[in-house]
């Protein structure tokens, strides 16, 4: 192969490999901002490693309907932090804070259906959680956007057709 011509397989699997890292930081960086933002005893227990009394905190906070602490405690269940791993939990988490307007908790979502984590892969419906994601103000959202139409996996038709089958949130949820 001359090194003028691009092996389309290694693009590919080279492409999605970056996307799931970038996909995993992001959840890290996020859940690192909200923590940081926070004050007084969640932040604490975080730095801490005290997740039991974090989660403890953040359920009190959802139960008062904080998306925020929502989407937080997605976030415990995706990366495993004081509960065991569980990417169909992080999914239920993401969709309650992505209901009430969350943005972070509807990247969060896509990047579930872009791996496959505790959802079959749906790059349809990837693309219409970073479309709501980014329609809801996040703008992490518009880099996964061009990352997923610049690495060919949805064209145009699909595109229209993600948008026809999840004009909502709740749509994507269901």
């Amino acid at each position: 192969m001359s090194v003028w011509t691009v092996d389309i397989k290694n693009y590919s699997q080279n492409h999605r490999l970056f996307i799931a890292s970038a996909a995993s930081l992001a959840v890290i960086a996020l859940f690192t901002a909200f923590i940081s933002n926070r004050s007084g005893g969640l932040r604490s227990d975080m730095l801490g490693g005290n997740y039991s009394s974090a989660y403890s905190r953040l359920l009190k906070a959802s139960e008062a309907g904080d998306a925020t602490a929502e989407n937080a405690i997605g976030n415990m269940y995706y990366l495993g932090l004081g509960r065991d791993q569980d990417y169909k939990l992080a999914r239920e988490w993401y969709f309650k804070a992505a209901l009430k307007g969350n943005a972070a908790a509807c990247v969060n979502a896509g990047h579930l259906y872009s791996q496959g984590l505790g959802v079959p892969k749906d790059i349809m419906r990837t693309y219409g959680w970073f479309v709501h994601a980014k329609k809801a103000g996040s703008k992490e959202a518009d880099n996964y956007l061009r990352e997923i139409l610049g690495g060919f996996e949805v064209v145009p038709n699909m595109m229209q057709r993600s948008l026809e089958l999840y004009p909502t949130v709740a749509a994507l949820t269901k």
